[in-house]
Formats: C-alpha cells, sequence, structure tokens
C-alpha cells in the first residue's frame, strides 16, 4: 500500500483537531472535500487540492460515526443532551437546522439521547429525505422525516 496525499492542517492556515477524531466523510459530490469530527467540538472541512482544512464548524461533539453529506447539507450527531441533531451548509458553515429529538409528533417522552450515529437516507421512490440516528442513554433509533419530525422509535434495547 502507497500512501497517496498527506493533509497538513498548518499548511492551509486552518487549525486540525485537538482531540480524538470519530467521523470522516468524503462527500459524493466532490471526492476532494471531505469532513471530520470529533471530541473537540469541531467538523473540521479538509479539501484535497488544498492539502489539508480550508474551513471548521465549531459546535458538534462526535462521539462515533454520526456525520454525513447531503449535496451541500453537513449532518451532525452530538453526544449531548440538547440539540443533538443539526444540519449545517458547508459553503457557509451556517448552521441550517437544529433538529428537535422529541419533536411535536408523535413522540412527547421528553427523553434525552446523546446521538451516536446518524445518517440522511433518500427513499428511492419518493426521492424524500430522511435523518436516521440513534444513541445511548434512552438506547433508541429514530428516524425524521423531511419536515423533521421523529415518525419512527426504536428502542428500549437493553444497552446502548
Amino acid at each position: 500500500m502507497k500512501l497517496i496525499q498527506e493533509l497538513d492542517p498548518y499548511k492551509s492556515g486552518h487549525a486540525g483537531h485537538s482531540n480524538r477524531v470519530f467521523s470522516v466523510k468524503f462527500s459524493k459530490d466532490d471526492p476532494n472535500i471531505l469532513i471530520s469530527g470529533g471530541w473537540d467540538n469541531n467538523i473540521v472541512i479538509h479539501d484535497l487540492r488544498e492539502k489539508g482544512p480550508v474551513n471548521a464548524i465549531i459546535g458538534a461533539n462526535i462521539c462515533g460515526d454520526s456525520l454525513d453529506f447531503s449535496g451541500n447539507k453537513i449532518l451532525s450527531g452530538s453526544n449531548r443532551m440538547d440539540k443533538q441533531l443539526q444540519i449545517w451548509d458547508l459553503d457557509t458553515t451556517k448552521l441550517l437546522h437544529t433538529i428537535d429529538w422529541n419533536g411535536k409528533g408523535i413522540f412527547k417522552d421528553n427523553e434525552h439521547c446523546r446521538v451516536f450515529c446518524s445518517k440522511f437516507l433518500t427513499h428511492t421512490d419518493t426521492g424524500k429525505e430522511y435523518i436516521l440516528a440513534g444513541g445511548g442513554i434512552t438506547n433508541e433509533i429514530r428516524l425524521f422525516n423531511s419536515e423533521f419530525e421523529p415518525i419512527v422509535k426504536i428502542g428500549e434495547f437493553s444497552r446502548g
């Protein structure tokens, strides 16, 4: 195996991570762009053409495979008791939406979940976008519709 490229956090003028990294994802739309997230509350945006970080989003505490892309949107699932699921704009790094874990829908249990995994899903027939996420404390998985309301809850697992 041969090393093709090494990313240097100091070459681009943007800092890299200062703690453990738990999730790395390549953009499906641009193979030069990848994001990484971890315990340092940063999502670092890397560009292979620049050989390092080009931007960062501050505020997401990533502790599992909880980063994903959908077009120009970044989904983050954080290991915290509120504001666990957030959607960010890749270009501007602005927060687009914070998803309420309990929503206003069918689940009014006011449970808190520390998210360890999150993913964008697209229905093959309708093209509608969903978000699937799961984690600890409540040891459950929830599916959110395109209006960001929880519509399915799979839970009551004995361990997270």
